[in-house]
């Protein structure tokens, strides 16, 4: 299974730029949390073709990727902080 480099990188690149404003708006953070996960919910969907069981599987994984995701990361938030 492979995924377009040019989808991987444009993704990247607008989460990015976006991270850089959502840092000083926890709204505009909030909002981007929200509609990133309505597009992971709807590409698991079609993933698991609806199978409530492999739905299950699918989000466990993904809730423990973006755990591990988000604690490799912890270090760029406090970075942003006002000491």
């Amino acid at each position: 299974m492979t995924i377009d480099p040019d989808f991987s990188d444009q993704l990247s690149k607008l989460c990015s730029r976006e991270c850089v404003h959502a840092r000083k708006d926890p709204a505009r953070a909030a909002v981007m949390i929200e509609r990133l996960v309505h597009s992971l919910g709807l590409t698991i969907a079609v993933a698991s073709r609806g199978d409530p069981g492999v739905m299950n599987t699918l989000c466990e994984g993904a809730s423990q990727q973006l755990f591990q995701s988000a604690s490799g990361m912890a270090d760029v938030s406090v970075q942003g902080r006002r000491q």
